[in-house]
C-alpha cells in the first residue's frame, strides 16, 4: 500500500465508500479506548503519502482516481462472496494436486 495523492480522513473515506457503493450501512464511530482496550495501540492521526520517492526510484505513480479504486474494491469483494477465494488468485487448475 503507497498511497496516492489524496488526503482523506477515515471518516471521510467511509462516506465516500457508501456513497460510491451506493450501501445502506450506517458509519458507527467508535473510540480507540474502545477500538483497542489494551492501550497500547498507538495510530497516525493523519496521513499524508509522498509519492516522490517512488517516481524517483522506479519512475511510479498513482493514476488511479479513489472512486475507482472503491468501485474496483467492491466488485471483487462481491465476486470472491460468490467465488472459492483460491479461484481468484490462481488461473483456473493450476492448484497443486498433493499425493500422498
Amino acid at each position: 500500500n503507497i498511497g496516492g495523492a489524496e488526503e482523506i480522513s477515515i471518516f471521510d473515506l467511509a462516506c465516500r465508500v457508501l456513497h460510491v457503493t451506493g450501501s445502506p450501512s450506517p458509519i458507527v464511530r467508535v473510540s480507540y479506548e474502545e477500538a483497542y482496550p489494551g492501550g497500547d495501540f498507538e495510530d497516525m492521526r493523519r496521513r499524508v503519502p509522498c509519492t516522490c520517492k517512488i517516481l524517483r526510484l522506479v519512475g511510479w505513480s498513482p493514476v488511479t482516481p479513489l472512486d475507482d479504486m472503491i468501485r474496483a474494491t467492491a466488485r471483487f469483494e462481491e465476486q470472491a462472496a460468490r467465488t472459492d477465494a483460491r479461484q481468484l488468485l490462481l488461473p483456473q487448475g493450476s492448484l497443486p494436486v498433493l499425493q500422498g
